[in-house]
C-alpha cells in the first residue's frame, strides 16, 4: 500500500453547489432555524384559529400560513443559494480550486493559494462516503467552540478507481475510528 496520497480539488458550479446543499442541512444552525420556523409558523396558526370564526370548520388558509415561514425559508435557499456558490465560484475561486491535500504517515496537510492547515490523524472524528466526495470530518477548537470541520475529497480526481479504492483502504488504516 502507498504511504502518501496527494490529491489535487478542483470544484466546478454544480459540484460545489451539490455538496454544499449535501451539508447544508446537517448544519446545526439551518436545522435549528427550521425547527424555529416551524415552531413560529405553528404557533401562528393556532393564535389565528380563534379569529377563523365561530363555525366548526378550520380554514385550509389557517393551515397553509403555519408553513409559510418554513416555505420562506426553503424558498430562499432555492433562489438564492445557487447565486451565493455563483458568487464563490466567480470571484473567490481559491476557495474551490487549486487545493492540494496530502496525506502522510503523521496527517494531511492542506495546502491552498491562500491557506494552509496540518492535521494529525488523530484530530479526524469521522469518515463518510458518498457517490462522487469522500467527506473527512474533523473536530477543532475555535474559539474555545468546538466547530465540526469537513474536508471534502472528490473522488474523479483520482487516475483509476482502483486508485481511490487504495485510498479508501489507506484512511480506514490510518483514521481512529
Amino acid at each position: 500500500m502507498q504511504d502518501t496520497f496527494t490529491v489535487t480539488q478542483d470544484f466546478g458550479f454544480g459540484e460545489y453547489l451539490n455538496f454544499s446543499l449535501y451539508l447544508l442541512p446537517r448544519t446545526k444552525m439551518i436545522r435549528r432555524l427550521a425547527i424555529y420556523l416551524t415552531c413560529l409558523g405553528i404557533l401562528v396558526g393556532l393564535l389565528s384559529l380563534p379569529g377563523a370564526g365561530s363555525n366548526k370548520t378550520i380554514d385550509l388558509g389557517v393551515i397553509t400560513q403555519s408553513f409559510l415561514p418554513l416555505a420562506g425559508l426553503l424558498l430562499f435557499f432555492l433562489l438564492f443559494y445557487p447565486l451565493f456558490v455563483l458568487y464563490i465560484v466567480r470571484f473567490k475561486p481559491h476557495i474551490i480550486r487549486g487545493i492540494t491535500y496530502r496525506f502522510t504517515h503523521w496527517g494531511m496537510e492542506r495546502i491552498g493559494t491562500k491557506t494552509e492547515a496540518t492535521i494529525p490523524w488523530r484530530d479526524f472524528q469521522k469518515l463518510k462516503e458518498t457517490k462522487s466526495f469522500i467527506l473527512l470530518y474533523v473536530k477543532e477548537t475555535v474559539k474555545e467552540n468546538k466547530v465540526d470541520n469537513i474536508h471534502v475529497i472528490q473522488k474523479r480526481m483520482f487516475a483509476s478507481p482502483e486508485a481511490a479504492r487504495e485510498f479508501q483502504e489507506f484512511l480506514n488504516y490510518r483514521l481512529p475510528l
